[in-house]
């Protein structure tokens, strides 16, 4: 496992300017808006750690701006241009300095950030063909002597899907090359908003499609032009979700999602770095689907909300009373509509609420509640199976494996936007996208505060010869 240990010191610097002041020369230094400890996470999550084992620090010298920028950064002491660079970018990404005062004035002020890299290697890394090597045995993950397949999957120096993934199987005491699934780039335009502010780029999908040896995805990857990344959404060996993240426009990032077996962990920040909230959130399907919301903070570094307790105030989208991490008393807020609700909260539980409309009240018992197949899951997937037809060319090719759909369950309960997530073969794509319309008005819509919505929604066409 990657270890990553993070020290903040705010050392004076000999001034060579009069406009760079030392320490001792302003009344207040500079300083992270909420604290050494917030700055520590954002450089821990947004940093992109190299494969190679690294143990070591880059320190940095920086000027912290009257805006809360921080300009001129620099290595004063390093350890390879990787991570010397990967150390810059980061710091870059972080506008929430409190910056120095002097008196009444705001002031520059230069500071040392130390990063310190311990990290290494990903599980079943190999050095001689950078990439990630997994071995099975029946399609069950196994120790090198007795497998009899192994799958090569090749990483940039960051660990980030570079190429065509590569399966062998043992003859005798050599592998031989068997099949490669090739990385597919998908272009498309990705929709930003930042406060309010929305803005649309080019950007770029990198996957694989994977075999179903209970390894179908390694990674997706969305980045910008620039190389900046979009989304990340990271498996682990047997194809279960490590973690998702997201990010700003301008590169840094913007929610972080970590999975667990019971909760799921899950940061958000502002575009300048400083941390929003972080709550805590049961697995999907659990009911009563109740948050935790340990921390909030203001854009300017203020603590709203600490060790779960506290008060949102009206300039949040939803406000009200915070104790113990779980919502109490009455909630307001605006919806993404405009649209006021009010809700009444126990102990993180909903009693009741109400959304306001133009013309009407609309009362509700659940905040949200998601589209459902008439029957449940169980009858989709009879549904799926009774109706989808195995390709005859796909057959002869003795293709199979999983078509990866998106769709979106309209608030009548209809079907539209079916595309593909990830393909796996022309016809069986379109097998795939057929089978989902085919289920169009098989479905309850979800809700969502008392209104039907629409709602995304994503499943797997399974294709296996018998």
């Amino acid at each position: 496992m990657k270890n990553l240990l993070f020290f903040l010191s705010l050392i004076s610097i000999p001034s060579f300017a009069q406009k760079i002041h030392q320490s001792a020369e302003v009344t207040q230094p500079a300083q992270p808006a909420g604290g050494a400890q917030l700055l520590e996470l954002f450089i821990a999550s947004n940093l992109r750690l190299p494969v190679k084992p690294t143990d070591g620090t880059v320190t940095l010298l920086a000027v912290v701006e009257p805006d809360g920028s921080a300009t001129g950064i620099r290595v004063k002491e390093g350890l390879d241009s990787l991570c010397n660079a990967e150390a810059i970018r980061v710091l870059r990404l972080y506008k929430a300095w409190k910056p120095a005062m002097l008196d009444s004035r705001k002031v520059r002020q230069e500071v040392v950030v130390p990063v310190v890299f311990k990290c290494d290697s990903p599980e079943g890394f190999s050095a001689a063909s950078h990439s990630i090597v997994t071995y099975y045995r029946h399609g069950i993950r196994s120790a090198v002597e007795s497998a009899t397949i192994r799958r090569s999957i090749p990483v940039d120096d960051f660990g980030f899907l570079s190429g065509n993934v590569v399966f062998q199987k043992k003859e005798e005491n050599r592998w031989v090359d068997v099949t490669q699934v090739p990385l597919q780039i998908t272009g498309s335009m990705t929709q930003f908003e930042n406060e309010g502010i929305k803005d649309s780029v080019q950007t770029l999908e990198f996957s694989a499609n994977l075999p179903p040896q209970k390894a179908r995805v390694y990674q997706i990857i969305k980045k910008q032009l620039n190389g900046a990344l979009v989304s990340l959404v990271q498996m682990d060996p047997d194809d279960k979700a490590v973690f998702m993240k997201d990010y700003h426009l301008n590169g840094a990032l913007k929610s972080l999602k970590i999975y667990g077996k019971e909760l799921n962990k899950e940061y958000t920040w502002y575009g300048n770095g400083q941390l929003a909230t972080f709550e805590e959130k049961p697995v999907m399907l659990k009911k009563p689907n109740i948050s935790y919301i340990w921390e909030v903070y203001d854009k300017a570094g203020n603590q709203l909300v600490t060790k779960g307790n506290g008060y949102l105030t009206p300039d949040n989208k939803e406000y009200g009373l915070l104790k113990s991490g779980l919502r109490e008393g009455i909630w307001k807020g605006t919806s993404a509509d405009s649209s006021r609700f009010e809700e009444e909260y126990n102990a993180g539980k909903l009693e009741w609420g109400k959304t306001f409309l133009k013309d009407k009240v609309i009362a509700y018992d659940e905040v949200e509640v998601m589209p459902q197949y008439k029957g449940g899951f169980p009858a989709m997937y009879k549904f799926i199976a009774k109706n989808v037809k195995y390709p005859k060319d796909a057959a002869k090719q003795n293709i199979s494996g999983q078509v990866f759909t998106t769709f979106v369950v309209r608030s009548d309960g209809t079907i539209g936007d079916v595309a593909l997530i990830q393909g796996l073969h022309e016809s069986m794509d379109k097998e795939a996208l057929r089978v989902v319309t085919a289920m169009s008005g098989h479905w309850e819509p979800g809700w969502q505060r008392g209104r039907k919505v629409n709602v995304k929604f994503n499943i797997p066409i399974n294709f296996y010869l018998e």
